[in-house]
């Protein structure tokens, strides 16, 4: 029997934010707390718009861009990536990052939700609020807001077949071939579907975890506008080859990167 999972989880609310647009979520946060929600974000972030889509410019990673942490030499320039490292911070994510209980339960329910191809329009949608909203306070709430709008404009059936043929793909190109013909949907954006949907094979890209790998010594280029694919199977090269060395998941590196560079 298949498993049916109609929408697990929805927005950020308005009342988790304070008036000066800082989050005051708990650290742990159930589904049902998470649901029906909104998030304002203080700081602007520019996006641009094409013929028939939303594009992300690159996502701010804390307070300082990349340049400015390579021109002030931050405590990650002299960390190495060991495996007891990667167990340190991720231990400490629940700290930095108020999501984190609702998204071990979306990492555990998504991959055979998806597999199963019987899930809600909401359960698909969740995934693309979460790219940006994990982001807390750091992207302004209308520029998040066109980038969902840009995605609301895709039929069920659409996000349903591509879905279902990201889930029967071998490769990340066959995958992203499946998922970028969604309206709104990037390859960074598709990279969160493709974690979502095989967290063992795959993880997100954005401009923070791109710039922590590449301040580690990891990655040679910068983070590149747009991501292309062949740009995102070498990061993702990079971020396996790390967590085979590290002994870890995808996922626990993605979430000690996540805290190294929140504590820049």
């Amino acid at each position: 029997m298949g498993f049916r999972l109609n929408w697990i989880s929805g927005d950020l609310s308005d009342d988790t934010v304070s008036r000066d647009g800082c989050s005051s979520l708990p650290a742990v946060i159930s589904l049902q707390t998470y649901r029906n929600s909104d998030l304002s974000y203080p700081e602007p972030m520019p996006i641009e718009t094409t013929h028939e889509r939303v594009v992300f410019s690159p996502l701010p990673f804390s307070s300082a861009s990349e340049e400015n942490v390579e021109a002030t030499g931050g405590a990650t320039a002299c960390m190495e990536l060991t495996a007891a490292v990667v167990d340190e911070k991720c231990r400490a994510y629940p700290e930095v990052q108020a999501l984190s209980t609702v998204e071990e339960e979306h990492v555990d329910l998504l991959p055979e939700t998806f597999a199963s191809g019987d899930y809600g329009w909401r359960d698909a949608e969740w995934v693309v609020q979460w790219y940006g909203r994990r982001f807390l306070g750091e992207i302004p709430n209308a520029d998040r807001r066109a980038i969902e709008d840009a995605y609301d404009e895709n039929d069920y059936e659409d996000v349903h077949d591509a879905i279902s043929a990201a889930v029967e793909a071998d490769t990340a190109t066959e995958m992203m071939s499946s998922l970028t013909v969604l309206a709104g949907v990037d390859v960074p954006i598709a990279s969160a579907f493709c974690q979502f949907i095989d967290p063992e094979h795959y993880v997100v890209v954005d401009s923070r975890q791109w710039a922590t790998l590449r301040e580690l010594g990891e990655l040679d280029d910068q983070y590149p506008e747009p991501v292309t694919v062949e740009a995102y199977e070498d990061y993702l090269d990079t971020y396996r080859a790390v967590a085979e060395r590290c002994d870890c998941s995808l996922w626990d590196l993605y979430r000690a990167l996540w805290v190294i560079a929140a504590e820049e």
